[in-house]
């Protein structure tokens, strides 16, 4: 099988589908190099003083049965409730649906940046980078404001579970003064939790209201990047129905591994922090007792600490 590197220019959803198809059916690998700091292209979702917009098309229809049978098996459709779950087209049936408009392209952006190396290309005014520009995407390094506040309580949550309830590994938690550690359950296939759930997290209590300026986490640096986002808020509730819905978003979603400093510069506040996951990393090995022969997916996380400060009122 023929070996070697390709190039792809550009992280939009054209080049991660030709970066995933060679990583997939060829020996070559694929290296994306972007201009900007954020993968998707014109179809990604960016966050603006806590409100998301979409700047370009999110939703794919094709009249190939190809194409649409590869895009549902990247990404299952979550079906209605009460419906039969299956898409009707061309005469044809295909997995989960919502309608003819079956995927939002920026959950597979995620899923495939999970699976390649995405560089990105600093255009201006870094040293000692050898005249070529490009660099790979680093944590902020803006230095944070106030002191690590220490947790009363750490908790996984998982409003997405089954059953209701169910917890997300709690076995792997571990809390040493104001540093947290914690790891995912395993799932198999793909890195959205094997397409069983939009996400999970782990839910820090400070115990009082806070602003915070920095959540830093040690994230495992095998297998790819591990996706997540810092939200703040109030009176959570493990529950499908309200999930997100008692935070605001203060650190967007990001593709990371090893140490990551989430800078915050919102004036948000609240008790609980949480550290929300939506794409895991590639295990390197199966884990202790499951069979081989399939790709095993898990967030590993450790030396998770809150930089903050008490908010006005409180003590």
């Amino acid at each position: 099988m023929k070996q070697g590197t390709a190039i792809i220019i550009g992280a939009g959803p054209a080049g991660l589908t030709a970066a995933i198809e060679l990583q997939r059916n060829s020996a070559i690998k694929p290296i994306l190099i972007e201009a900007s700091q954020e993968i998707g292209g014109i179809s990604r979702t960016i966050v603006y003083k806590g409100n998301r917009m979409d700047i370009g098309g999110h939703r794919f229809f094709s009249k190939s049965d190809r194409v649409m049978q590869w895009w549902i098996n990247m990404v299952p459709v979550e079906a209605d409730a009460g419906s039969n779950g299956h898409l009707g087209y061309q005469g044809k049936q295909r997995g989960p649906n919502r309608g003819l408009m079956v995927t939002v392209i920026l959950v597979v952006v995620v899923v495939i940046a999970a699976l390649v190396w995405v560089v990105g290309f600093r255009k201006s005014g870094s040293s000692g980078s050898g005249g070529t520009g490009a660099q790979p995407s680093t944590s902020a390094s803006a230095a944070p404001g106030g002191t690590v506040l220490k947790p009363t309580g750490v908790v996984t949550f998982n409003p997405y579970g089954k059953p209701p309830g169910n917890t997300e590994n709690p076995a792997s938690l571990k809390v040493g003064g104001s540093s947290v550690a914690w790891s995912t359950s395993y799932y198999f296939d793909r890195p959205n939790f094997g397409g069983l759930k939009p996400g999970t997290g782990l839910l820090i209590n400070l115990g009082k209201q806070v602003r915070i300026s920095q959540v830093e986490a040690m994230f495992s640096s095998n297998g790819g990047p591990t996706t997540a986002a810092i939200y703040l808020g109030n009176n959570p509730t493990d529950a499908a129905a309200t999930a997100l819905s008692n935070f605001t978003l203060v650190s967007p979603a990001a593709s990371v591994s090893g140490d990551h400093k989430f800078s915050v510069s919102s004036q948000t506040t609240g008790q609980y922090v949480l550290i929300w996951l939506t794409s895991l990393p590639k295990l390197p090995n199966a884990p202790a007792g499951a069979s081989g022969g399939t790709s095993y997916y898990e967030a590993q996380l450790s030396n998770i600490t809150v930089t903050g400060s008490t908010a006005s009122g409180n003590s």
